[in-house]
This record gives structure tokens, sequence and C-alpha cells, in this order.
């Protein structure tokens, strides 16, 4: 690495042979963990895959732009407000915001108010798609938090009467490095700044903001002469590893365990990802053998609410695990990559090898989902005539 394929896509970093490594060798366990019972058979599949994070977003609206602006405030309290044209569908971007803006500037995540969204009061932005809001918003946050804090340690040493470069931020409070009794709070360097600003050095403007601009490096808008483009900033890898039983005088198919090995760079906050990642699994089991939208001969549709139409619940998911490597991208901010699609990504394909796996004596193919117990009856019915 870096790598480019033949459409030109570029590969920066990843852990590619090494996830699927991790992943075959807990294959190989589980294949000894688990017997079939008479009457049916256990399959094991693998499906490994690259997820494009933080793409342009000329395909999808026409605009020519892949990067979204941020606001950092410190308040006259000594509190911090941000604000992200990002938008929080659930899967932790507020929490993410308020991390990254906490740690660029020193201060406690409880100190942090986060707005994102609202067009009245962010910067424009693209909002949150394609696996891009911890890109895009750490990008222009640590920019824009950069800038604060270079002012909040000019204000903090014309006060203390020490050189900037001799001074550390630790928790909301300005210290001298090894020295904790010559300090100044947040609080009031935002009072000389806003309210006192007859303290402030000669010639500084009042206030604690920055507006910053994150653009994305390396993103193709536009195929080039030779049809190749590189439209995403990144790429996120994974290994998936699906265990499934199929009885089959029923055609019962039961996912019945489950490893994902994934790399979206460094983890902002690892609890998260996790949970978009079991969140993605389940999702992603549902489409490959529950979920079926079936239509009418006149187009009108069969499943018109969740009485109809079928989705897994707690006791179809497996035991799941889930496996993280940290491969730093060399041009995001933080070197991370996104993992919005983490989850959902490789269900469907590790389920079908692994039921192709399962039914191997019957040389049945499997190209199409979802894998119902009908499809399977007919599958085997085939390979028999």
């Amino acid at each position: 690495l870096p790598y480019r394929d033949a459409r030109g896509k570029l590969i920066d970093s990843g852990s590619h042979l090494e996830a699927f490594d991790q992943a075959v060798e807990w294959g190989r366990k589980a294949r000894h963990r688990h017997l079939p019972e008479v009457g049916h058979r256990i399959g094991i599949g693998y499906a490994t895959y690259v997820e494009g994070v933080g793409p342009s977003y000329f395909g999808t609206s026409g605009r020519w732009t892949a990067g979204d602006g941020a606001q950092v405030r410190i308040e006259p309290d000594g509190n911090v407000t941000v604000s992200s044209p990002v938008i929080d569908m659930g899967q932790g971007t507020k929490t993410m915001v308020a991390t990254v803006a906490a740690e660029a500037l020193g201060v406690s995540v409880d100190d942090v108010e986060v707005r994102l969204g609202d067009t009245d009061v962010t910067p424009y932005g693209l909002g949150s798609f394609g696996a891009r809001s911890s890109i895009v918003a750490a990008g222009g946050i640590v920019k824009a938090a950069t800038e604060v804090r270079a002012k909040v340690l000019q204000i903090a040493a014309h006060k203390l009467e020490a050189a900037v470069e001799d001074l550390a931020i630790e928790s909301g409070h300005i210290h001298v490095r090894g020295s904790m009794e010559s300090s100044i709070s947040f609080k009031e360097v935002a009072a000389a700044a806003y309210f006192r600003t007859f303290e402030l050095p000669a010639e500084m403007t009042s206030g604690l903001s920055a507006t910053a601009v994150y653009e994305s490096e390396g993103v193709d808008h536009l195929p080039d002469s030779n049809g190749q483009m590189n439209a995403c900033v990144s790429y996120s890898n994974s290994t998936h590893v699906a265990v499934v039983d199929i009885d089959l005088a029923t055609c019962d198919l039961s996912v019945i365990d489950y490893l994902v090995v994934h790399d979206c760079g460094p983890l902002i906050n690892p609890e998260i990802v996790e949970g978009q990642i079991h969140g993605g699994v389940a999702q992603g089991i549902g489409g490959a053998i529950f979920e079926q939208m079936l239509y009418t001969t006149d187009g009108q549709p069969r499943a018109t609410s969740l009485a109809d139409y079928l989705v897994p619940g707690p006791c179809e998911i497996p035991r799941l695990e889930v496996e993280h490597l940290e491969s730093p991208s060399p041009v995001t901010p933080l070197g991370i990559k996104g993992a919005g699609e983490a989850g959902a990504t490789g269900p469907a394909a590790a389920i079908g090898n692994a039921v192709a796996d399962a039914l191997g004596q019957f040389e049945v193919e499997i190209v199409e989902t979802p894998i119902t117990p009908q499809l399977i009856w007919t599958l085997l019915k085939e390979s028999q005539q």
C-alpha cells in the first residue's frame, strides 16, 4: 500500500490480509466448535470487502465538493459550543463531535455543547452520508479548535507572564509545564476575551471563536481521461465470518455464530463503533435471510406492515464477536476512517457462502437473497433432478 485498482480507487492503508487471516483462524476453530445434529448441516462462509468513506457528493447531487465547515466557540462562561452540519441519526455523531472538540482544546467532554445539522446555526456542509461524518466533522473541528486553542494560550501567557511554549492545557486549565501553582481556567481566559478586553495582549481582538472548512484530499469528482476515479478519501476494510445451521428436513436456516474483523482506523469511541457494527450485522442478517419484498402481479406490495414483513428479533441474532484493527489513513484528520455501513455490508455474502458450504454435497449455487427455507428447498430439489 498505497494501491490503486483498475477503476482508480486509491487504497492508502488497511489491514486486509491481517483481518482475513484472523477470520480464517476463527473459522477453523468454529468448525470444531459447532458439530451438526443428525439431519443438519453446518456451513462457514467468509466475506472480505473494502468500504469507501468520505465520498464525493457529485454523483448524488451535482455539488462539487467533499468537505464541510465547523465552528468552535468558547462561551463567556468558559464552556465550549461546537457547531457542525453533520447529523446524528443514532450513530453517535454527537458524542464523536464532543470528544474530538474536547481533546483538541483540552477540556472535559461534559463542558462541550454540540449543535448539529441546523442550517440556521451551523456552517454550510453536506450532512451525513457515505460514512463521512467523523472524517469531515473532525477535520473542520480540529482546524477551528487549533485556532481557538492558540488564542487561549496567547491570552493565558499574557496573564501568567509566561511564554506560550511553556504552557500546557489540562482539564480546562492552562498552567506552566511542571507546575499547577501558576494556572488560569478557561473561564478566566473567556472573561478576558469578552468582558475584560483591556487584559488582552496588544492588538488582539475580543472573542474566542473560529470557523474552518475541511476539504478531503485526493477525492475525484469526475473520471479522468482513462475513466478512472478515486471517489472516496479513504477506505475501511473488514472480513466477516458466518456460521449457519441448516435443517435438511425443513430447510430451516439459522445463523448460529458470527465474527467481524474490522478496521476503520483509530477509534474515537470504541463502544459506539462496536454498537454500529452489531446493529449493522443484525440488519444484514435480516436482509440475507428474512426480509423480502413481494408484490402482486399488478405491482402492489404484499407486505404493508411489520405483521407481513419478517424482520429478525433477538432470538435470530447469534453470538457476535468483533475484533478491531487500527491502520490510520495518512490523508484524513487523526487518521480516522468511517464505519457507517461496516456491519451491514458483509452478512449477505458471508451467509450466502456459509449456506453454499453447508450444502456443498448438493452443489447448490446461492445467487439471490433472502435465503429463505423455500429457496433452499427449491435449490435442493433442483440439485436432485
